[in-house]
């Protein structure tokens, strides 16, 4: 016969596994009402969506109130901090006018004029607040296509771009740093996917050093797009950077799929920015390129 355990060692429990990961906390949501009550908080904390339907129907239940919420005072809209949207949805325009402490966002690049235009004040409508510092995944950006932020809205002083300070693409682009930075003044952390070499000369390195509000930037190495001796070439074209400017970085990916690497990063794992520090300190270590470990 089991054992039976005290209820607060079994909320301990159910709420450190419902932790670990999105997945677990739905799963364990199922277990019964009483779990559900106190780890629906957590379900609404990250939200995946990959399809459209499911982007609708989500900006419509945070709207909608709970047949049985965890307490009188809970919002869905408060809680919610880590969006992931991976497809092209116009609804995702009214999740993010009602959630206001937003501090993880991945979205596809389609996606992004609709935020910047719910983030302008229209009459009558709310606008995006959101925390202060907001990270931002771009997904599904075209390989090596010339990425184009914002063409049709004035985007200088955008609210929304003014909370950005890390950014990311999830994809090989090509990219002009000198349209990209000043729409985002509090920019601070940058990364990219690196797929080839034509952009990696030394003006490209000094653009970055002119753009102060960059600590970080990161070039992504992805594996599925690059030779050996691309890759080789890559690294040692950071090694010799670093020596004029320390703010480059290389970093190979946590995960095979972007998306469980966002998930790990959201539920408290290692960010690409530590990863980046760690890679790029082996990568610059002399018996590192001495035994050829990162090669």
């Amino acid at each position: 016969m089991p054992a039976n355990l005290p209820l607060e060692l079994l909320y301990n429990i159910f709420l450190d596994a419902a932790k670990t990961s999105p997945l677990s906390c739905r799963a364990l949501g199922a277990v019964s009402s009483w779990v559900r009550r106190f780890t629906l908080p957590l379900q609404y904390r990250t939200v995946s969506l990959n399809h459209a339907t499911a982007v609708s129907l989500f900006a419509q239940s945070i709207i909608t109130p709970l047949t049985c919420p965890p307490g009188p005072e809970f919002d869905p809209t408060d809680v919610l901090r880590h969006l992931w949207v991976s497809c092209p949805a116009k609804a995702v325009e009214s999740v993010v006018r009602h959630c206001d402490n937003l501090t993880h966002l991945a979205i596809h690049r389609k996606n992004l004029m609709l935020l910047a235009e719910a983030a302008v004040p229209s009459s009558g409508e709310r606008t995006y607040a959101g925390a202060d510092d907001l990270h931002v995944v771009l997904l599904d950006s075209p390989m090596y296509e010339e990425f184009v932020l914002y063409d049709e809205v004035d985007a200088l002083g955008n609210p929304l771009f003014g909370h950005i300070t890390h950014l990311r693409f999830g994809s090989p682009i090509k990219l002009r740093l000198e349209i990209v930075v000043p729409l985002m003044p509090r920019l601070t952390h940058f990364a990219m996917p690196c797929g080839h070499l034509c952009a990696l000369d030394r003006g490209f390195a000094l653009d970055i050093v002119e753009r102060t509000s960059i600590e970080v930037f990161v070039l992504v190495l992805m594996d599925e797009h690059l030779s050996k001796v691309e890759r080789r070439a890559i690294k040692d074209w950071v090694r010799r950077m670093r020596k004029e400017e320390e703010r480059i970085y290389a970093v190979t990916p946590v995960h095979s799929k972007l998306e469980m690497e966002w998930n790990a990063e959201v539920s408290g794992g290692a960010t690409i920015w530590d990863a980046a520090v760690d890679y790029t300190r082996l990568l610059m270590d002399r018996d590192t390129v001495r035994d050829g470990i990162l090669e």
